[in-house]
């Protein structure tokens, strides 16, 4: 690297040269691209969260269409041009003689140093032995971090990303309001983008007119505060928005709730207020159902406007409905204005409060229970509130018929011993038909399925198979088991069709005596083929 004669010279390993004046306009060139890339993608993302179906398609395929036609991957440089510097500090290139006092500054990064003259812009290899030569020019005797450099520019262009958002939150925001015909439910639903917003822009004057003249570096500390102030605001500057299933919201203040649907980031229709609601009581939905719960007192709404229509209510009286959720066992006769409820062998009976033409509820001990009617089903479905647990319930034979049935059979038994005879001869006949089912069942070789991919998957600590029939005459098997709880895959009744057969992996906590869901698994009933859907809700 170093010659000596009669002087010293310094050689260089010269990859790119390029007119400063040219690179200020590439660079505003690809700054603005970027921009519009980065807008057009934040605005897709809020079209989704705002419901557009199609206008995020056409935002998405318009993003990357733009970043695809302006950006072309760089040919990477082989080689480079030697070039020496002469006693009097100056090497000719590009046919011009390139002063070393006109020095700006330079870059280091990991294979290269750029130099950065009044004019141009030189990128070489990367040699320690320069350091010290280089520092005798450059006006900033301390070189530029490469790595500080493209932290400051990571924080700049996730500030724009922020940036856009709040910028997609205000502009779809108002176009939803307007298409929809929905009302802003609270203030900050647009005072906080719009400070979001207006402090990213004082915070970028600051950087680019203030900061520099006063401590180079400083726009990377302004750019992590504008960050963090960015992200905390939402919860510095909390709305009294709270939301609701199936897209509903209400706000609370002076004992006053007030209700909306059709809610979508701060906005919603508003569809009734409801006064003398505590600050602490429990507000929820369910169905058409708004309830207010507070110390185990509980408050139904309507939220249809229907007129009252006895149809789908008295098809459900005077039947019974069962259903088994792991190991607890429901059962519930509707009568007419009272029921027999009975859970996990705790009968009582309850009085039914109608709320619509489909719903009614009920309280057993300290819970509530919802009733929702299926139109086109016998079946109906309860929700459990203490638990958030929505059941299906099915129907079932009326008891009275069932034991009248009973009742009759013995009648015709002609002695007591043949009643004893026939009774054993049955006892093992069913003895060796369960076997011979349980073995024989076509599900069976579905849970032996998932049971070999828990094995693969090393979720089971002991691992066993005990294939066996609920109450109900569903299908089940213990597949691990030890002193604190249970693994059990259960077939789930809703959701099986032709084609998939859906399996549950449950755990049973033997402590606390309570269920958990753990998994998902579906079956393909033709290749056999096993998915782990990886959810652990229903």
């Amino acid at each position: 690297m170093l010659c000596k004669s009669e002087a010293i010279y310094l050689e260089l390993h010269i990859r790119e040269f390029e007119y400063q004046n040219i690179i200020k306009q590439q660079f505003y060139k690809q700054l603005v691209v970027l921009s519009l890339y980065v807008l057009l993608l934040v605005f897709a993302l809020e079209s989704i969260l705002y419901g557009f179906d199609y206008v995020w398609i056409i935002l998405f395929v318009a993003s990357m269409a733009i970043i695809n036609l302006n950006f072309r991957r760089k040919k990477k440089i082989l080689g480079y041009d030697l070039v020496y510097i002469d006693e009097n500090h100056r090497f000719f290139y590009n046919n011009l003689f390139i002063e070393m006092k006109d020095l700006e500054n330079y870059i280091l990064s990991k294979e290269t140093i750029t130099l950065n003259f009044i004019d141009y812009s030189i990128v070489i290899e990367k040699d320690e032995n320069l350091y010290d030569y280089l520092n005798q020019f450059v006006k900033n005797k301390k070189p530029i971090n490469g790595k500080k450099q493209r932290l400051f520019v990571s924080c700049f262009a996730l500030l724009f990303v922020f940036f856009s958002l709040s910028l997609g939150n205000l502009v779809l925001g108002s176009i939803y309001s307007y298409i929809n015909h929905v009302e802003m439910i609270s203030l900050s639903t647009i005072l906080i983008p719009i400070i979001q917003i207006t402090s990213i822009i004082l915070g970028v004057a600051l950087i680019f007119f203030v900061a520099k003249k006063f401590k180079k570096g400083i726009g990377l500390y302004v750019s992590l505060l504008l960050i963090v102030l960015y992200i905390a605001l939402p919860f510095i500057m909390r709305n009294d928005i709270h939301r609701l299933d199936n897209d509903m919201a209400y706000t609370r203040q002076n004992q006053k709730l007030t209700l909306y649907s059709h809610y979508k980031k701060g906005y919603g229709k508003f569809e009734r207020q409801i006064t003398n609601v505590s600050n602490k009581a429990e507000v929820g939905n369910y169905q058409s159902v708004l309830y207010i719960l507070e110390n185990q007192k509980i408050e139904v709404i309507s939220l249809e406007n229907e007129a009252k229509n006895d149809k789908f209510v008295s098809k459900i009286k005077n039947q019974t409905y069962l259903e088994t959720y792991i190991s607890t066992h429901y059962t519930l006769t509707i009568g007419d204005d009272k029921a027999y409820f009975e859970k996990n062998s705790s009968p009582k009976i309850v009085k039914l409060h109608r709320i619509n033409n489909h719903m009614l509820y009920f309280k057993y001990k300290k819970d509530y229970y919802f009733i929702y009617i299926l139109e086109k089903q016998k079946d109906i479905r309860v929700y459990e509130l203490s638990n958030d647990r929505d059941l299906k319930f099915y129907f079932a034979p009326d008891p009275f018929e069932m034991s009248n049935a009973q009742t009759s059979n013995e009648d015709t038994n002609e002695s007591e011993s043949q009643n004893q005879t026939e009774k054993a001869n049955q006892e093992t006949t069913e003895q060796e038909s369960d076997t011979t089912d349980l073995e024989n069942d076509p599900e069976r070789v579905y849970f032996e399925k998932v049971y070999d991919l828990l094995i693969a998957q090393n979720k089971l600590d002991n691992p066993c198979f005990d294939y066996q029939y609920d109450a109900k005459g569903y299908p089940y098997a213990v597949v691990s088991t030890n002193d604190e709880y249970t693994l059990s895959l259960v077939f789930n009744k809703y959701k099986n069709n032709d084609e998939d057969y859906e399996i549950v992996l449950e755990k049973y906590i033997k402590k606390s005596s309570t269920q958990s869901l753990v998994d998902f698994y579906l079956v393909n009933t033709k290749t056999l083929e096993v998915t782990d859907q990886q959810r652990d809700y229903w």
